[in-house]
């Protein structure tokens, strides 16, 4: 079927024909772009016709980091987001519970402990005394940590006995060996594999596609998904619900590292699958998060002698990116803290002469980079994959332990004008899958009620955003000659927006909305009242 969409303000992203008035898709593909008076002439008895009226269209968002099965599940838990203290966190579990069949385990996210009152801790008697005998189970925002009761600790297993895993920690009290209820790093695993296996999952088929819908609202046409806690349910469904039908996100899917093997030996290799679902790497942690102060950085935090926590070790990490590149797979590294973005640029060019550049390697979050590992990217191929509105959210926290390196934090102009490919996403369920927040927070390095911008000689214009939201995803995935721009032969993803970002004023873009989205020329979201799409 060959859909006409006449009367747009379209911006291409092609600098031979960067704007134009009409698309035609047909198949799922664009075939034909320029004036509306061409495209008329196009029409056929029996094709659909939309008029855009005048309103500005721009190609498919693609958030390039998303845990995208977590986040959606997210959505159905308890979110102590605004929780300032562990008074409020206990409030809240007490009131979700009410809720709760009497068997089920509560499960909660988005604590932040940056946030509370100096001193207060994750402590698992806080939630016992609310909890004391339904499990609990509390991601931190950054999702590096967990807080657990008594009731989730005895039946996960962790004991005074149980040993603190190679690159995590249980966290005790004082002069004891008894678990407090708070796991740092690799120490989540436990608590993650535990729940692989004996948790009594939802409806997640209904849980994915609700949140599909959400991903559409925000303008989303395209995820790079990286690994959740369970993995092996994740990828399955994903693939399934794709081949079925029912799933029309472009998905770029990571293996975790424990997979890599499997990966291996099942012949997995970057870039396998089709258009709406394709194996994209394998993803590595070299460091724990900010937030958690588990980031590996080359001089302590502010007021400590904490470096943070190594998850990684060099050597293993040039063993797996050399064993991943022999076997055609790409990797996305982890790294947050300055010595850790060092480690992932040292491997990554220790390993470089196996692919020579085929492969498109990326580091995940970049958060803090020294000047002189900044050229680096552009040396070794590698790829920044970053989220902007992690900046506004953290600039406090960061202040706060990194001081002075804060000038580094976040680098998004200094990698972009070193020549470096830069993707932006989001890190849901982390950040909000907001991608026109986030151009706000790359084009501002504020939050919308917030006066000065935190460091705004890192800031980046509109239009670097938007490219990297659409034709640095493309690049990555290594569908650039499908996708990242509206031109004919692409994929018809594109997005029409409330006003034209290129015009308006950097504060204005927090006002900007999503009016349709539509996915290889099917609208699959209008807003009502709109007047865009059936």
């Amino acid at each position: 079927m060959r859909t006409v969409f006449l009367n747009g303000n379209i911006y291409t992203l092609d600098g031979k024909a960067p704007k134009a008035g009409a698309l035609v898709t047909e198949n799922g593909v664009i075939t034909f772009v320029g004036s509306s008076q061409e495209a008329k002439k196009l029409k056929g008895r029996g094709d659909a016709v939309f008029d855009l009226q005048n309103h500005t269209v721009i190609p498919g968002l693609v958030d390039s980091h998303v845990h995208f099965v977590y986040w959606a599940e997210t959505r159905t838990r308890l979110d102590l987001e605004n929780a300032r203290s562990t008074a409020e966190v206990r409030e809240g579990v007490s009131t979700f519970e009410r809720g709760l069949p009497k068997e089920a385990w509560l499960y909660g996210c988005n604590f932040n402990k940056n946030l509370w009152p100096s001193g207060e801790q994750p402590n698992k008697k806080i939630l016992d005394a609310v909890c004391p005998v339904r499990p609990v189970v509390l991601a931190s925002k950054d999702v590096h940590s967990l807080w657990l009761n008594s009731a989730a600790l005895s039946a996960v297993g962790i004991t005074s006995m149980t040993v603190d895993p190679s690159g995590g920690k249980i966290v005790r009290y004082p002069g004891s060996s008894e678990p407090t209820g708070y796991l740092l790093e690799t120490a989540c695993r436990l608590v993650n594999e535990y729940l692989e296996k004996n948790r009594k999952k939802p409806d997640m088929e209904k849980v994915v596609l609700s949140a599909q819908k959400e991903a559409w609202r925000q303008g989303v046409t395209g995820i790079h998904a990286l690994p959740d806690p369970g993995f092996e349910q994740s990828f399955g469904l994903l693939e399934r619900l794709t081949r079925e039908g029912k799933l029309r996100l472009r998905i770029f899917m990571y293996i975790p590292e424990k997979r890599l093997d499997w990966g291996v030996e099942l012949g997995l290799q970057s870039g396998f699958g089709n258009d709406f679902f394709k194996v994209g790497g394998v993803k590595i942690f070299v460091d724990g998060a900010l937030g958690s102060q588990t980031a590996l950085m080359f001089e302590p935090y502010e007021g400590s002698f904490s470096t943070g926590i190594e998850v990684s070790t060099l050597s293993h990490l040039e063993n797996q990116l050399s064993k991943a590149a022999k076997a055609n797979l790409a990797c996305a590294v982890h790294a947050i803290g300055d010595k850790a973005v060092f480690h992932a640029l040292e491997a990554f060019g220790k390993t470089f002469p196996i692919h020579n550049g085929r492969l498109r390697q990326r580091i995940e979050h970049v958060q803090l980079v020294r000047d002189e590992d900044v050229p680096k990217f552009k040396k070794y191929k590698v790829a920044a994959s970053m989220q902007p509105s992690h900046a506004p959210s953290d600039r406090h926290i960061a202040d706060r332990h990194w001081g002075s390196r804060c000038r580094n934090a976040y680098p998004w102009r200094s990698l972009l004008k070193a020549g470096a490919l830069v993707a932006f996403g989001s890190d849901a369920p982390v950040e909000p899958l907001e991608p026109l927040a986030g151009m706000y927070s790359a084009v501002c390095r504020k939050k919308p009620e917030e006066e000065e911008s935190w460091y705004p000689s890192q800031e980046v214009s509109i239009a670097e955003t938007i490219r990297a939201y659409t034709i640095a995803p493309a690049v990555l995935s290594g569908d650039e000659n499908k996708r990242g721009t509206l031109t004919p032969g692409k994929l018809a993803d594109f997005v029409v927006l409330s006003e034209d970002p290129f015009k308006l004023s950097s504060e204005r873009l927090s006002a900007l909305e999503v009016l349709a989205t539509v996915v290889g020329g099917e609208t699959v979201y209008s807003r009502k009242g709109s007047g865009v799409g059936p």
